[in-house]
Formats: structure tokens, sequence, C-alpha cells
């Protein structure tokens, strides 16, 4: 099986056609089966619109974000809503790579962390919107990039 091949049949390919899938109202989801014969429409129950989504590399699960404090959980068996507490823009989410927790960025300088189903508020230190986020290969840390330029997260605090 050549490289390309791999990448059709791989959960990222499915993944990306899922956020291709995003784009017309009301925001549908969608997942493709393993050999590709059909793509399926989930209905996720929301009338925002979805920005991004990443699956838990350890995990049969994804987490996906949007407009208006919008966060849900995606599995085989269930889609679930997962409450926010905000009503700004969620740009952006990252699982660490231990598959512990995952990271949401969005509007206001917020930031999210999602840990045991549960969400925790952390203290950015900005107001501007957040754009993206990624961990580091350890885990160790993370980097978020937005309207006030690339922040830095230590596990403890925003530099």
């Amino acid at each position: 099986m050549n490289s390309r091949t791999t990448l059709l049949t791989s959960p990222l390919l499915a993944l990306l056609v899922v956020l291709i899938l995003i784009g017309a109202g009301p925001w549908p989801v969608a997942r493709a089966d393993p050999d590709w014969t059909s793509v399926d429409k989930i209905d996720v129950s929301t009338t925002q619109r979805l920005l991004d989504v990443a699956w838990n590399p350890c995990l049969d699960e994804a987490l996906f974000v949007g407009y208006g404090g919008e966060m849900g959980k995606y599995s085989a068996t269930s889609i679930d809503n997962i409450p926010t507490n905000t009503t700004v823009q969620l740009s952006a989410v990252a699982w660490k790579p231990d598959c512990s927790e995952a990271l949401v960025v969005g509007g206001s300088g917020t930031v999210l962390l999602y840990k045991d189903s549960k969400i925790t508020k952390l203290n950015s230190g900005v107001t501007d919107l957040l754009q993206d986020v990624a961990w580091t290969n350890d885990g160790k840390a993370l980097i978020v990039a937005g309207s006030a330029g690339i922040l830095w997260w230590d596990g403890t605090t925003f530099t």
C-alpha cells in the first residue's frame, strides 16, 4: 500500500471530509465509511456554525467547536453537547498527545481546558481572538495563535 492509499483510508482524511462538509447551514457534519463507499450526514443538533474538529488520537471520539460557544463530542455511539458557559466563538481545539486533555481557544481570549469530561476556563491574559492551538510533541506545553500574536502555555501560565 503506498502513502497515497494509506492517506485515503486514514481517519485523518475522514476528518478532512467532515471539515469540508461543514460549509453549509444548518451546519451538517458528515462521516465516511472505511471503504469510502458512502458519506453519512450526522445531525449534531446545532444551529451554530462549526469551525473546528479534532480527533482524539487514543480514543474513538472527536471534539467539535464553533460559534456561540458551541462544543460537542462525537463518538461512534453518540453525539453529546458539552456546556461551555460562554457564547463567544470557539475557534480551534487540539488534543494533548497523551490524550488526557484538550485545549479549546476562541474569541475574547477564551481558553478552555477539557479534561475528564469537564471544562475549566483558563486565563490567557488577553482579550483578543485566539484562532489556533497546537501542543508540543511531548505535551508539556502548547502554542496559541491569534490577533494578539503568539502565546505560549507551559502547563500553568501563558506568556
